[in-house]
Order: C-alpha cells, then sequence, then structure tokens
C-alpha cells in the first residue's frame, strides 16, 4: 500500500532474535523488531533473501509496541521511508 492508508495490524510473533510479522501483498515480506541494549529497533523487508534494499529505523525506540506500531507504519508506506527511517 505505497499510498501510506490504514493496513491492518501485522500478526507478530516471538523469534530468537525479537519479533517478526510478514507482510507484503503476498506476505512475501518481514517486518522484525529487535532488542537492543538501548531500546527497540525495527526493519522491514519486503523480498529477504535478494539484494532489494530494506528500511529500518534511524533510532532505537524506549517501547516494544512503539517500534512495532512504526513498523507496521512503515509496511503501510512502502517504498517510501517514514520519518526517522532510513533504507540500506
Amino acid at each position: 500500500m505505497p499510498d501510506g492508508s490504514a493496513s491492518p495490524p501485522l500478526y507478530w510473533t516471538r523469534d530468537a532474535h525479537g519479533w517478526i510479522a510478514p507482510c507484503g501483498e503476498e506476505g512475501q515480506g518481514e517486518a522484525r523488531v529487535l532488542g537492543y541494549s538501548n531500546g527497540w529497533a525495527w526493519i522491514v523487508d519486503m523480498l529477504p533473501g535478494t539484494d532489494e534494499a530494506v528500511i529500518t529505523a534511524g533510532r532505537a525506540h524506549a517501547s516494544l509496541d512503539e517500534a512495532k506500531r512504526l513498523a507496521e507504519q512503515q509496511v503501510a508506506a512502502w517504498p517510501v521511508p517514514i520519518d526517522g527511517a532510513r533504507q540500506l
């Protein structure tokens, strides 16, 4: 949904690295939230395992819920980085 319109919340599950949710029109992508010593960061990869760029948080967020919310916002805005995000 490149227009940034509202989309349903992602279905988050815990994994060995933090939290993960499938995303993208066909569920081919991954949104991840990873814990660090100074907070939580998110990353959205619409085509895992390829050279396509990913979009990530520009900084760590204090709460897990905030990081998940911003990852969901990024999925809705794909492929344009949301405010504060950066493309890698």
